[in-house]
């Protein structure tokens, strides 16, 4: 199963964005069905102040994607890159791309 899927990050409150990196594309790669496969989500704060991350969810539920437990709040230190948020996890439940 093909799990190449470009995931566009929406919803994301425009403040935020002026300072944080976020990910546009997750890609798992090849992902047998019935296995499942795990991903770092990181991003990167670029600005001279601290940001908080109060919630992180998945658009449209469960869709062979799952948020592994995450604690928040969560802080962002100032010029941190490379910042692992939480991890995702993907779940190939049926053939397909």
């Amino acid at each position: 199963v093909d799990a190449a899927r470009k995931r566009t990050i929406i919803d994301t409150p425009p403040d935020i964005l002026r300072f944080v990196s976020l990910p546009t594309v997750l890609n798992f790669g090849s992902v047998r069905q019935f296995d499942t496969k795990e991903m770092a989500f990181v991003c990167s704060n670029y600005s001279d102040e601290t940001i908080t991350i109060t919630s992180a969810s998945l658009l449209h539920g469960n869709r062979g994607f799952s948020l592994l437990p995450l604690n928040v709040p969560v802080q962002i230190n100032p010029n941190a890159i490379s910042v692992n948020l939480f991890q995702i996890q993907f779940s190939a439940q049926m053939p397909g791309e």
